[in-house]
């Protein structure tokens, strides 16, 4: 089976496909709640999309729920 590449997102991506101010990004950075990753030599983060979604789904309402 072949591996799918990484796809990494900028913390303004990532606070886009949330739908996020960049400041929820940092609060969720802080809190553990979303793995960062240095790109390179540069001072830029990088998010995996894999990790954005996950959150995504957890600040999803249950829908199964009264």
């Amino acid at each position: 089976m072949e591996q799918q590449p990484q796809v990494w997102l900028t913390q303004q991506q990532a606070a886009d496909r949330l739908g996020v101010h960049l400041r929820t990004i940092e609060r969720h950075r802080a809190a553990g709640r979303l793995p960062t990753y240095r790109a390179g030599t540069s001072r830029g983060l990088r998010f995996r999309v894999e990790d954005v979604d996950a959150l995504l789904e957890l600040d999803q309402p249950n829908s199964t729920a009264p």
